[in-house]
């Protein structure tokens, strides 16, 4: 049976998803979420954002509260941190695509002017990116916006890592 603080956190979401831009009421339907169950394991997709310095006060507080108490929780901020570290100092262009609820979303960069790189996600109701400087500001880009975009997605069978071109890799 569902818990009545879990549903009315997620009603609060989906009115703020109303009333707001989409990005942010997904934040704050996630945070108001977690704000109700915090009492167990963090989901992933909000280790990440922590991993990432990405989460908002009072969920960041929340969690790094939470941590102090769950060994299984600090091993998966680690792993992120590792992730995270791993992705920034790659040199080669990130490109990928998540199986979202929203249907695929793929994110892509390719080289733009004078040295520079367009970093992009894209699926049935997204189309939009950045220009960074460099490809690890652009790595870390998609995955940051991706996250902040989709913070209650954990990968499965549907999302791939794509070669360069953003064709499946072998």
């Amino acid at each position: 049976m569902a818990n009545p603080e879990h549903l009315n956190a997620l009603a609060k979401g989906v009115e703020a998803w109303n009333d707001r831009s989409r990005k942010h009421a997904r934040i704050e339907a996630l945070s108001s979420y977690n704000d109700a169950r915090m009492g167990s394991h963090i989901e992933s997709g909000v280790l990440e954002l922590y991993a990432l310095g990405r989460l908002a006060e009072p969920v960041r507080g929340r969690v790094k509260e939470h941590l102090l108490t769950c060994e299984a929780c600090r091993q998966d901020v680690a792993a992120c941190d590792r992730g995270i570290g791993a992705l920034r100092v790659s040199l080669v262009p990130m490109s990928f695509v998540h199986d979202t609820e929203d249907g695929p979303i793929y994110s892509h960069m390719t080289p733009g002017l004078e040295g520079t790189w367009v970093a992009r996600h894209w699926g049935r109701e997204l189309d939009g990116g950045r220009t960074c400087q460099t490809i690890l500001d652009a790595n870390e880009y998609l995955l940051v916006s991706f996250a902040e975009m989709f913070p209650e997605h954990e990968c499965g069978p549907g999302c791939q890592i794509l070669d360069v071109d953003g064709n499946q890799s072998a």
